[in-house]
């Protein structure tokens, strides 16, 4: 979104290693505010390998969060939350997540969420605070309980978020 011109700022831990600082660096060369990025001296990223099989038309991720150090509520700024225009968020940081999620929605903030676990139906809470929800299609009928796609789209409309993406 920066490149697009977009004001865009990253919120998150990173630390004092080559990972943290390529991020970091590949932030600040794509115009993202990193002013948000707390410093924890172990913290990294998540690290993920892509496969593309142009044949099949498929993908494979190998990835790991093993570096990653979770973000806490009490380390979120509602200053810095509120004052966006789009909040986006995944699932890993689950309690942060749901805070930043309610004081954006409080303050008329649009929120978007890209999960992935569809096992993880504590994220119904947060599901509800959305505005657009962006899930894959194994999360979708997983998470619905449906092997529809399209029922599965509607149960989530049903629940909150005025747009649903199922990729």
């Amino acid at each position: 979104m920066a490149r697009l011109g977009a004001k865009v700022s990253f919120v998150g831990k990173l630390g004092n290693n080559e990972f943290s600082r390529f991020a970091i660096n590949e932030f600040s060369q794509e115009g993202v505010d990193t002013s948000g990025i707390i410093k924890e001296e172990k913290a990294g990223p998540y690290f993920a390998f892509i496969v593309v099989d142009e044949k099949k038309g498929s993908r494979t991720i190998w990835w790991t969060d093993q570096m990653v150090s979770r973000l806490k509520e009490e380390e979120l700024s509602k200053d810095f939350i509120t004052s966006c225009q789009i909040l986006h968020l995944d699932e890993y940081d689950l309690p942060a997540a749901l805070l930043a999620a309610t004081w954006a929605k409080e303050v008329g903030v649009e929120t978007v969420l890209d999960a992935e676990s569809p096992q993880r139906k504590e994220l119904l809470p947060l599901i509800k605070l959305i505005d657009f929800l962006i899930v894959p299609e194994e999360f979708a009928v997983g998470f619905s309980g449906t092997t529809n796609v399209e029922k599965a789209a509607e149960f989530f409309l049903k629940r909150g978020p005025r747009v649903v993406v199922v990729t």
